[in-house]
């Protein structure tokens, strides 16, 4: 059975904020990021049309935020997803 990947325009993802949970599209979080508060990153992910939990590997690797696609970030061997502040 061949698997297709999921259209990024359809992905949901939950974001951890210390003042609630947030549920952003996906193509929103590649866009902006986590902005002034750098640790946050996507703890869940579901497809927006049906609700399915989706895998975090749905989130390309730059974008997930975590400490080793940071480490890899500034080893400079993955591009920085977002400008710095």
């Amino acid at each position: 059975m061949q698997q297709t990947k999921p259209n990024l325009d359809h992905i949901m993802v939950t974001i951890d904020h210390p003042f609630g949970t947030i549920e952003t599209p996906l193509n929103e979080w590649i866009a902006i990021g986590p902005g002034p508060r750098r640790l946050l990153r996507p703890m869940a992910a579901c497809d927006a049309e049906t609700g399915i939990a989706l895998p975090l590997s749905v989130i390309p690797f730059r974008y997930r935020n975590t400490f080793l696609s940071r480490l890899l970030i500034r080893l400079r061997l993955l591009p920085r997803p977002w400008p710095t502040t």
